[in-house]
């Protein structure tokens, strides 16, 4: 598909006596204080005198306004926030977003121009301070240092145009609920419109944006350098006021192709000499110039740029592309210990429903042409089925194999999140790839091409949570860990029992843990050898963490053998549905343990409060849906009008179902 061209709209804008041209916001932080530096240039039709006006309105809706003479084109005004509303990412407070107006009046009180900004008072930077373990790779924010949690952001349609204000804002929703606090721009993709930077500052999502360079050669020729210098310069002018934008790389992948990428061999040294020109020379510079406050970085992975040590997992960012065969994805991904993993992740198919939009009925074959055609990485089936094949089941029908495909993905990520929010402080940052689709496709995306979540974007809000339980086996010795992204202690109980399919119980214990701000802990290790003896196909361990207010927050659920080796039972899941007035609760019981449930609807789509979760009790699950989180993409689809019809739509089944 051709992605170049006309795709946004176009306005013909006139000016008589003057046009500004650049407003710059710089805020200066002081401890109870927030001066901003507002520069601006105008371009003069005529050399009458003008006054430029600032406006300010907090959150509050309160307003102030100071004014200056413009001299020559141009004026710098300085305005003064006692007891600033200070913008956080999210997980970390609130997002206060103050107005900035700029209006361009003559000596009458004329109105000749204006420009208006939504800014966040905050500082982002990146930490590349030495320590221990080499140079770290931290984004601090408002002076604390944090760990980033999301993933790589692609265009939501390869057709631009059909990317809307709605589109944009699902997805980036779906980001929000499921915990991110961070979202990457990848370089592969395009610039996004201002809508999606106005909803990163409103949800909390710093933006690691990567300028639009990926994976390729280029020729620095004088024409291609006035390009890039235009582009850049353009792109940075739009989006540096915004509260979300954390940092700008110069392009995704290149450094580390001209190292390790068979494509750039048979190229000459002058083009990579091209690459240094670009990434390490031209573009800091604009970036220094007009965005002085946004760390740059040349590229990524990276550990700073020149060629030095690219692959060096002890300093810089990393992207992690290995674990697909051998011991498995979760293994060895245990073994790296990376200061910044700005790229990693596992494919998945995405539903049958998404499927059956691309495919007749003979296509539904996963090594079928239509199919192959349809996955982003080459020879990724032959993959998946290696890797189901260490963990699962050969499912039963083309549908279990999707849905199976889906566990594999979630619990990869999963894995590889766990393992560096443990590391917190070594590891700084998880970015998995991808969070979307552009076309309706198998690939790395939690979310596919028409907003379906799959199982790894429901799985995130537990392992992307502000506060979060992990389990780690290591054979029957399992360790329980919680990690506090948050600037509060928060305490925890931690109840941890040892069960039977059949929910007797073998062993239990609790414990109390009160966990610092940003510290991640050890709860316990059990060695469950004594009590699993020649059970292990029959058992499984649970940790509930229950917060201050005996809120179970969030439960963690570990088995001692692969999920091909277990003993399951067809438990029958009863359920039934209650309508309020904005949701329905789904109530949930199962008379034995039931891996992986899955609800969803025949002829509608829903985001679930949960899903693809264990029923590890005989108490009730209670799983809610709001009556706005219902969609119809299917032409001539019925609406639910109550809760006998979503009963009727809904499908519910757990992996015991798939073979």
């Amino acid at each position: 598909l051709i992605d170049c061209g006309i795709f946004r709209s176009i306005d013909l804008v006139g000016h008589s006596f003057l046009k500004l041209d650049e407003v710059e916001i710089i805020q200066h932080h002081e401890r109870n204080s927030v001066n901003l530096e507002i520069n601006v240039n105008a371009e003069l039709f005529r050399n009458d005198p003008f006054l430029i006006q600032a406006e300010l309105i907090s959150p509050e809706g309160t307003i102030s306004a100071i004014n200056e003479t413009m001299i020559d084109g141009h004026c710098t005004l300085n305005m003064e926030i006692e007891s600033p509303k200070i913008w956080w990412p999210r997980g970390f407070g609130q997002q206060p977003l103050y107005t900035v107006s700029v209006y361009a009046l003559d000596l009458n009180g004329n109105q000749w121009d204006s420009k208006t900004y939504r800014i966040g008072l905050r500082t982002i930077t990146v930490s590349r301070d030495p320590d221990h373990f080499g140079r770290e790779f931290s984004f601090v924010v408002n002076g604390e240092r944090i760990f980033a949690m999301g993933a790589g952001y692609v265009p939501e349609d390869s057709i631009y145009p059909f990317v809307t204000k709605e589109k944009i804002d699902y997805l980036l929703k779906a980001c929000a609920r499921s915990n991110f606090n961070m979202i990457r721009v990848w370089g592969g993709g395009y610039y996004p419109s201002d809508t999606f930077y106005d909803l990163c500052d409103e949800y909390g999502l710093i933006v690691w944006q990567d300028l639009m360079f990926a994976d390729n050669v280029y020729e620095l020729n004088d024409d291609f350098r006035r390009n890039i210098e235009a582009e850049v310069t353009d792109n940075l002018k739009r989006i540096r006021s915004h509260a979300c934008l954390g940092l700008i790389c110069g392009n995704a992948d290149i450094e580390a192709g001209w190292l390790d990428d068979d494509k750039f061999a048979d190229h000459s040294g002058p083009l990579k000499s091209d690459y240094l020109r670009m990434f390490e020379d031209i573009i800091p510079g604009l970036v220094a110039s007009h965005a002085p406050g946004v760390f740059y970085w040349p590229s990524s992975p990276s550990a700073g740029g020149n060629f030095n040590n690219t692959f060096d997992e002890s300093n810089g960012d990393s992207h992690f592309h290995g674990g697909r065969t051998g011991s498995g994805y979760i293994s060895e991904f245990k073994n790296h210990y990376m200061r910044f993993c700005s790229q990693f992740g596992f494919p998945s198919y995405p539903s049958l429903k998404t499927i059956k939009a691309f495919t007749k009925e003979s296509d539904r074959n996963i090594f079928s042409e239509v199919m192959e055609s349809h996955f982003k990485e080459e020879g990724a089936g032959g993959m998946i089925l290696q890797y189901l094949s260490r963990n699962f089941l050969y499912p039963k029908d083309f549908d279990s194999l999707l849905y199976v495909s889906q566990i594999m993905q979630g619990l990869a990520v999963k894995g590889a999140v766990e393992h560096m929010r443990r590391n917190r402080g070594r590891c700084m940052g998880a970015l998995f790839f991808q969070l979307n689709d552009c076309w309706p496709a198998a690939s790395q995306s939690s979310v596919d091409y028409f907003g379906r979540y799959k199982a790894l974007q429901y799985m995130a809000r537990n392992f992307f949570a502000s506060v979060a339980g992990s389990i780690d086996r290591d054979g029957n010795t399992v360790s329980v860990y919680i990690q506090n992204e948050t600037r509060d202690i928060e305490i925890r109980r931690v109840k941890i029992s040892l069960q039977t399919f059949e929910f007797r119980l073998l062993h239990e214990v609790e414990y109390e843990v009160e966990v610092k701000p940003f510290e991640a802990v050890k709860v316990c290790e059990i060695n469950y050898t004594p009590y699993i003896e020649g059970l292990e196909n029959r058992v499984f361990m649970e940790a509930n963490f229950i917060d201050e207010d005996d809120n179970v927050v969030q439960t963690e659920t570990e088995v001692f053998v692969p999920y091909k080796r277990l003993a399951l039972d067809l438990s029958s899941i009863s359920y039934s549905v209650i309508e309020l007035a904005d949701e329905y609760v789904i109530r949930m019981m199962s008379g034995g343990f039931a891996a992986f449930v899955e609800l969803d609807l025949k002829q509608a789509d829903a985001v679930f409060s949960d899903n693809f979760f264990h029923l590890t009790s005989k108490r009730e699950k209670a799983v809610r849906l709001k009556k706005s989180d219902i969609r119809y993409l299917a032409y001539g689809s019925p609406e639910i009008q109550n809760g006998y019809e979503l009963e009727q739509q809904l499908v519910i089944r757990s992996l015991k179902d798939t073979y």
